[in-house]
């Protein structure tokens, strides 16, 4: 295997565990979702299932920020005369 396969093979892998770990907190999310409509857990469980899956989030958009998104919080557009125009905000 060159370099190149080898380079290949690694993103696919790491794509591959990316995703793998997203369908996983989708599932956990639903099935939090059923037993809570059903009484059947707590409102911490609820929590620490909603903390777990920020975090698994928060990895996801780390891994792979072209495909899950960064935290932007500037956006810079220019008009059609080329002056610049930005937008900036304060995440609470």
């Amino acid at each position: 295997m060159d370099k190149y396969e080898l380079r290949n093979a690694y993103v696919q892998a790491k794509q591959d565990g990316i995703d793998y770990s997203i369908s996983e907190t989708e599932e956990v999310a639903r099935d939090t979702i059923d037993k809570a409509a059903n009484k059947e857990i707590d409102l911490a469980t609820v929590k620490s299932v909603d903390i777990w899956v920020k975090h698994k989030q928060w990895m996801a958009s780390k891994l792979a920020p072209k495909t899950f998104g960064t935290d932007k919080q500037q956006i810079s557009l220019t008009g059609s005369n080329g002056q610049k125009l930005e937008i900036e905000w304060q995440k609470d």
